[in-house]
């Protein structure tokens, strides 16, 4: 018995699985696996055979990624002025 075009599809996307996205917030864009841009191809014929739009899972593949904490600034960090910083030194070191 032939496989209808959806099982065909179902089968497709079970034999090959997609590859984890890279960690982009860290700078990588390479398919961890395979070292290619990423979405590989492997991960681009998962998704196309489960019927997904590659931008947008792309995007929430993406989104999903845990974010380094040092990658998103507060407003008090973007206001930082070192010249009321008691901390820092001065710069001449007078004596």
């Amino acid at each position: 018995m032939a496989l209808t075009e959806t099982e065909r599809l179902e089968r497709i996307a079970r034999l090959v699985p997609p590859c984890p996205p890279p960690n982009v917030h860290e700078g990588y864009d390479l398919c961890p696996l395979h070292g290619v841009p990423w979405p590989c191809p492997d991960t681009q014929v998962n998704w196309l055979a489960r019927g997904l739009d590659l931008v947008e899972a792309q995007r929430k593949h993406i989104d999903a990624l845990p974010k380094s904490a040092d990658l998103f600034l507060t407003a008090a960090d973007m206001e930082y002025d070192p010249a009321e910083d008691d901390s820092v030194g001065s710069v001449g070191g007078g004596m």
